[in-house]
């Protein structure tokens, strides 16, 4: 029914959004490619304002379909036409992120995560993710105490009750354990907060 929307109104950029966020949890990355590469001939041609914003969900995309290469010219596109618009979309530089890191290009997309903190500055949990994302190339690069440091300041968001800030701390701590290093205590609050939800079928 999304798709179907946007067929008949590519620059609905609520509708646009939804269906890249269902097709995304769904797993069904081609589709969420295929519905944004219809869409963005209009963004083009009107140029309105949100076209750094399908810009970045279509680099997003293009990553998750195994095209990191035009995955990354995109989102370097999004950043630079918000920028160039005053507007502030963290999207486009997390899907820059995501295809450096496909790339094996990690000092980069450390760099780029790095250098959010503008970016991030009002952006809810999603500021979490970005940092998540810090934490992993952390990891990758031996700097664990730094990576734990990520998640006991700015990943463990409490309260939080999106379960997506849960998966970034339990993935984390897993990783970090898996490197040998004891996280002591901090599985007891993934723990508490999941036996309260138990049963709770909301979104987030």
């Amino acid at each position: 029914r999304l798709a179907g929307v946007l067929r008949a109104e590519p620059l609905d950029l609520f509708t646009l959004k939804a269906h890249h966020a269902v097709t995304f949890y769904l797993g069904r990355s081609k589709a969420m490619r295929a519905a944004l590469e219809l869409a963005l001939p209009a963004w083009r041609r009107t140029e309105a304002r949100g076209l750094d914003v399908v810009l970045g969900c279509l680099a997003f995309a293009r990553t998750e379909t195994d095209d990191a290469v035009t995955g990354e010219a995109l989102a370097a596109e999004a950043a630079e036409l918000a920028h160039a618009r005053g507007d502030v979309d963290p999207w486009g530089k997390h899907a820059r992120v995501h295809a450096l890191d496909a790339l094996s290009r990690s000092g980069d997309a450390l760099e780029q995560a790095t250098q959010m903190e503008a970016d991030l500055a009002g952006a809810s949990n999603f500021a979490g993710h970005v940092r998540w994302h810090e934490a992993m190339l952390r990891i990758e690069r031996g700097e664990l105490d730094r990576a734990l440091a990520l998640h006991d300041d700015l990943i463990a968001l409490d309260p939080s009750r999106d379960y997506r800030d849960l998966l970034n701390c339990a993935t984390l701590l897993y990783r970090v354990e898996k490197a040998g290093v004891d996280v002591g205590t901090r599985w007891r609050r993934l723990v508490e907060i999941s036996l309260a939800r138990m049963g709770d079928r909301d979104a987030v």
